[in-house]
């Protein structure tokens, strides 16, 4: 019996040249666009940081705190990603683990090129090898976007309370709430899927309808709340990075700088930017100045946004590492 992956392999290998030569061009133009992109917002973090010399010397001293924060940056992509393959294999999908964290992981650095198009891009062009469904491949990356921006902005209008903001500002945040709760119930994703049956894309496989239960939902976005907690924390760490305030060792604060983090990515999506660059910092340093003074908030900021990139960085390289190792192990022991 053909695999899904064997018939992709063998309708590859009956491409003609210019196909084969124009995927190949893609390709290469995707990964020069996503480098591109990558090295400005490296090279923008870099430089800002360099304009705060004040906080390199202590950055010096207290570099354990980096340590523990890019750590936990990597540990907190994971819970997205578990959630994720979970929806594929809801989805009907059979891809292996490996490889599809693989896709997943590699995905993120989408997010560098304006748009967020590039994401899906990515990760979809990765998935099909691995014989995942075309539509199955994009709504997962759609649920996994939306589970997590929404599970975001709950968890950060709800701990807005903690922080020193102006009463309207927190009045509002808390009246979203519900409309955050409502795009997180499974009926939302049915009547979306609905709607986009009726159009050129046409109806999806029946298990994609049948995947979105209440179970479903409550587990996506239990993994994005954990993801979040994470992120926070990394946030924080980064923060202890730079001063030895008291003030940040207690409950309010991480609580404080956990809703910054959420508020400022979710801000950062919609702006669209590379990686949200310039208008996360500006909302987290704004929502964090009452915890600390406004440099020490920017330089945080700018800080968190280097540790996430080196934490995928990391990973990126490792599970692909891993995953070509693992890739090349059965032929190896198959022509022995």
């Amino acid at each position: 019996m053909t695999t899904p992956a064997g018939e992709t392999k063998k309708k590859n290998a009956e491409e003609s040249p210019t196909k084969k030569w124009l995927r190949r061009f893609i390709k290469i133009a995707i990964v020069l666009i996503v480098a591109a992109f990558l090295y400005l917002t490296v090279r923008r973090s870099i430089d800002e940081l360099r304009g705060k010399e004040e906080f390199l010397s202590v950055l010096a001293e207290r570099w354990h705190w980096l340590v523990v924060a890019l750590f936990v940056s990597i540990v907190a992509m994971f819970p997205a990603a578990i959630a994720w393959y979970q929806a594929l294999r809801s989805f009907g999908q059979a891809a292996p683990c490996l490889p599809a964290l693989d896709a997943y992981f590699l995905g993120h650095l989408g997010k560098y090129v304006p748009g967020k198009a590039m994401v899906i891009i990515m990760r979809v062009g990765r998935l099909q090898p691995l014989g995942v469904g075309l539509r199955p491949a994009i709504v997962s990356v759609f649920v996994e976007t939306l589970t997590n921006l929404c599970a975001g902005a709950v968890l950060g209008a709800l701990l807005l309370v903690f922080l020193e903001v102006p009463v309207w500002l927190k009045v509002t945040a808390l009246a979203c709430v519900p409309i955050g709760l409502l795009f997180l119930t499974p009926h939302f994703f049915r009547i979306g899927l609905t709607i986009v049956a009726k159009s050129k894309i046409g109806r999806m496989p029946p298990e994609i309808p049948k995947a979105f239960t209440a179970w479903f939902m409550t587990r996506t976005t239990a993994w994005m709340l954990l993801g979040w907690i994470l992120q926070g924390t990394v946030g924080w760490l980064a923060m202890l990075a730079l001063t030895d305030q008291p003030s940040l060792m207690t409950l309010n604060a991480w609580l404080s700088i956990t809703a910054a983090v959420c508020l400022g990515a979710v801000a950062g999506f919609f702006s669209m930017l590379p990686s949200g660059a310039v208008v996360r910092e500006l909302v987290i340093t704004w929502l964090l100045t009452p915890l600390v003074d406004q440099p020490t908030a920017l330089a945080g900021a700018i800080l968190l946004r280097l540790v996430n990139l080196l934490g995928e960085l990391i990973l990126i390289s490792f599970i692909s590492g891993w995953n070509r190792v693992a890739s090349k192990t059965p032929n190896a022991t198959k022509s022995t």
